[in-house]
């Protein structure tokens, strides 16, 4: 409620208090350090920021083996624009490893994600994007260097199994048994037996 209306410090204290509550909860930390990433920069939001970077850091550490947490960091310390940290997150969480029967599709996603990290830091220090390219490549990450769009899906517990549905204007629809989109992109994997994420990318086009 109080953040529809504007009033920011007060969510950001309530979800502070679940970090403060749940600090052992992984998953609880992700889910309040989602919510602080939403809050506006011109209000608490800076604040907000660092606190999220500040959950999903521990959330990786207490649950390294969750590669949500990865994928949350990294995306959060580029928002504040610590682009090398973001890259360090990235490879990070790419070289942990994780059970496949779990998390299928992960190391794509991740490989990929050294890639975005990457992608964006040379943007922001162009005079280094050939360095960056070279260790993007050294880690393992696929090169970014054309525009995409991706969706992605996960959940925070391995008892249930969640589906991504993926339907498009012109009555496509992509899902874990047509994983591919006629009028652009593909679902990379279908989890059933861990808890994300899912990925839905559309590469060099528009979503349509």
């Amino acid at each position: 409620y109080y953040q529809r209306i504007g009033l920011f410090p007060e969510p950001a204290r309530a979800y502070g208090s679940v970090i403060d509550l749940f600090s052992n909860r992984a998953d609880l930390r992700r889910f309040a350090g989602e919510r602080l990433e939403r809050l506006s920069v011109k209000e608490s939001g800076a604040a907000a920021l660092d606190l999220a970077i500040d959950s999903f850091e521990k959330a990786v550490v207490d649950r390294p083996d969750h590669p949500s947490s990865h994928r949350l960091l990294t995306f959060a310390l580029l928002r504040k624009k610590s682009f090398a940290k973001a890259f360090d997150a990235a490879v990070a969480g790419a070289r942990h490893g994780y059970e496949v029967d779990r998390f299928a599709g992960v190391d794509r996603i991740l490989r990929e994600y050294i890639g975005l990290a990457g992608a964006a830091w040379a943007k922001a220090e162009p005079g280094k994007r050939d360095e960056i390219l070279r260790r993007v490549r050294e880690a393992g990450g696929v090169v970014e260097d054309k525009p995409s769009i991706r969706f992605v899906l996960n959940w925070e517990t391995d008892a249930n199994d969640v589906d991504f549905h993926i339907h498009d204007n012109r009555g496509g629809h992509a899902f874990f048994s047509r994983p591919h989109l006629q009028s652009g992109g593909d679902l990379y994997a279908d989890v059933t037996t861990g808890y994300g994420p899912e990925c839905f990318t559309i590469r060099g086009t528009k979503a349509r």
